[in-house]
């Protein structure tokens, strides 16, 4: 999902400045508490490294998951006013949401992971946040079940999809703060 957030907000810098937004604009936004978000963004890293995978720790791997998405989830309520950062918040929820009920892993389709050649992610690195929906899967309609072709190929959630949406907004009306303050 990497690749498809910073396609993200390429767009929509690229889409801001060509309504008029300034890059110097992004300078504005005044994100408080940033070690939440960082925290939690290196904890994903470290349970999907190789090092975390070697060391066969399925059970810690889930709680630091849950913990991880916690974090994040707190650091955009804290930034709750910033444009945008409303529909992260439920889009992060509703991930958290599947996540818990499903026993401390996002839920994917295989069949739209076969699709976009990634179902090898459910046996490798990803096997500690992630587990193919079945019949015992709780909301599966919130689940990664979005194909998203390539250069991307991922499978999103509609959580996902709500992610990108609010990041979209975020850095656009960032850049085109200037006029939205007049």
């Amino acid at each position: 999902m990497l690749l498809l957030t910073l396609t993200t907000i390429f767009v929509a810098i690229i889409f801001g400045l060509i309504r008029g937004g300034k890059i110097k604009n992004l300078e504005s936004l005044n994100f408080k508490f940033v070690w939440l978000g960082l925290t939690g963004f290196f904890i994903q890293v470290l349970i999907t490294s190789s090092y975390f995978q070697k060391l066969d720790a399925f059970f810690l791997s889930r709680i630091l998951y849950l913990i991880s998405n916690t974090l994040i989830i707190i650091f955009f309520v804290v930034n709750w006013l910033l444009p945008g950062v409303p529909i992260i918040i439920l889009g992060l929820t509703l991930n958290l949401i599947t996540i818990l009920l499903n026993g401390g892993v996002m839920p994917v389709s295989l069949k739209a992971a076969q699709r976009m050649g990634i179902a090898y992610r459910l046996t490798s690195g990803a096997k500690y946040s992630s587990e193919v929906i079945s019949p015992q899967t709780r909301l599966p309609f919130l689940a990664d079940f979005i194909p998203i072709p390539r250069p991307f190929s991922e499978v999103v959630s509609p959580g996902d999809f709500l992610i990108l949406v609010g990041i979209f907004i975020l850095v656009h009306f960032t850049l085109k703060k200037s006029q939205l303050n007049k």
